[in-house]
């Protein structure tokens, strides 16, 4: 006999869907995010590595399973999004001609594909585009192209998010992206803060109700996850703010990061939509012709060897000015209470 399971899965890189399926000893773990999926058969021991198998311990009787088929994925979500009730044919219908195309960038799936890679390959492709910027600007401009047909005129929904933490008292103390938020957050609200004034935490690019991505796949709504910060900038503009915090990541993943969010929220559509969002919040507008980009390096270790080659890759990219829609990128580092800037 067949037996199956689903769990929602949150992750430092967002929501990750789990189907895990066993027939016998023999165990299999599919997983779907951000519009992709892929397929493990491993034992036990290795599969409590990816997701924890007290998430999907209740198993559901299941004939056939193929993780490719969107009709399995969508059963799959809906299940563990709104509850175990099948949709009638009327609501179904009604919901495929309501969904919106999510567009997958070649950026997104370049920064989805780093998740898997080394330290020493980081620092290579680091490197790499460092020598070779028109590269990374070819992604920029392949990934708006992209996205640019998305239209979505509902605004961001946040989902259930952990309260923030009492701000550490001091700079030098913060020890995740959620204490540093916090920390942001009463500086601003003191007046000292960092250039930028804070506006809104994990925002999601693509958070988008009853659509689909462009591989036909569903695009669930994404409550939690995306960019750490939305900032405005001293003129203005939106700020995707990345944050890594001790060793969280390195410079490089950050920079990817960071500008796979970007590009999906630069898009005219994208920044309307953005203003709409805005307004209906009582806060000020944001200026509709770009987006600009920080990353924040938080009482950083000083083992990043992607770090040398990503300020001399940021220099470039702000000098040539090739990424349409992309005003500026910085790159703050505290020392302690300080912060240094590398742009």
């Amino acid at each position: 006999m067949r037996e199956s399971g689903a769990a929602k899965v949150e992750t430092n890189a967002g929501t990750i869907w789990c189907h895990l399926s066993r027939q016998g000893d023999t165990l299999k773990l599919r997983r779907y995010s951000e519009g992709m999926t892929f397929e493990i058969d491993a034992d036990k021991v290795e599969i409590v590595d990816f997701v924890p198998l007290e998430d999907c311990k209740t198993f559901l009787k299941a004939e056939s399973y193929s993780y490719k088929k969107i009709a399995v994925w969508t059963k799959i979500l809906h299940m563990l999004e709104v509850g175990t009730a099948r949709p009638t044919k009327a609501s179904a219908k009604r919901s495929a001609e309501k969904r919106i195309v999510v567009p997958i960038t070649e950026l997104r799936i370049f920064y989805d594909a780093l998740k898997t890679l080394d330290t020493a390959t980081y620092v290579g492709l680091a490197e790499f585009y460092f020598k070779n910027p028109q590269s990374l600007e070819r992604l920029w401009k392949n990934s708006r192209k992209t996205f640019i047909s998305y239209k979505n005129e509902d605004g961001w929904t946040q989902g259930k998010r952990k309260e923030l933490p009492s701000p550490p008292q001091r700079l030098k103390e913060v020890s995740s992206t959620n204490e540093f938020t916090a920390w942001l957050v009463k500086q601003d609200s003191e007046r000292e803060h960092i250039g930028y004034t804070f506006v809104e935490r994990e925002l999601n690019p693509r958070t988008t109700r009853l659509g689909m991505f462009s591989n036909k796949l569903p695009a669930t709504r994404s409550g939690t996850g995306g960019m750490d910060l939305l900032l405005r900038s001293s003129v203005g503009l939106p700020v995707v703010g990345e944050v890594k915090v001790q060793r969280d990541k390195n410079a490089f993943f950050a920079l990817i990061q960071a500008m796979t969010y970007a590009v999906e929220m630069s898009t005219p559509n994208q920044l309307k939509r953005l203003n709409i969002w805005i307004k209906n919040r009582g806060e000020c507008k944001f200026a509709n012709h770009a987006v600009e980009i920080v990353i924040l390096l938080v009482n950083a270790h000083h083992d990043d060897n992607t770090l040398t080659p990503v300020q001399g890759l940021i220099k470039i990219l702000n000098t040539r000015n090739e990424c349409e829609g992309l005003n500026h990128i910085g790159l703050l580092q505290n020392n302690e209470e300080g912060w240094s800037k590398h742009q």
